[in-house]
């Protein structure tokens, strides 16, 4: 997910500030600041269809074994998605990227 977000810089001056509201959503969407247990039960079971809990939250209820087996391998599931989905989102980016790209040498 960074790197979709840091590629920006081919089109874009300032990509720092897309990297720190990211790192803010991670914070707040991730269980970071708050249990994702601790948010109201639409937006709770929503969470996990995100990437953001597998990032922060997600490991530590699974090594504190607040989840049953399939419940784990639905979160692998849905992590493997976001994977997929990042990386080739980011290999297109970086390929149309380049095309606007103009480095010169020495």
């Amino acid at each position: 997910l960074s790197a979709c977000l840091e590629q920006v810089a081919f089109w874009a001056d300032q990509s720092w500030s897309l990297m720190v509201m990211m790192r803010l959503a991670l914070l707040f969407l991730g269980g970071g600041f708050l249990p994702i247990s601790l948010f109201p039960e639409p937006w709770s079971s929503a969470l996990y269809f995100s990437p953001f809990p597998y990032l922060m939250g997600y490991p530590v209820e699974v090594l504190m074994a607040r989840h049953t087996l399939p419940q784990v391998l639905l979160g692998l599931g849905v992590l493997g998605f976001w994977i997929v989905f990042a990386r080739t989102t980011a290999h297109a980016i970086w390929k149309r990227g380049l095309l606007r790209f103009g480095g010169a040498g020495m």
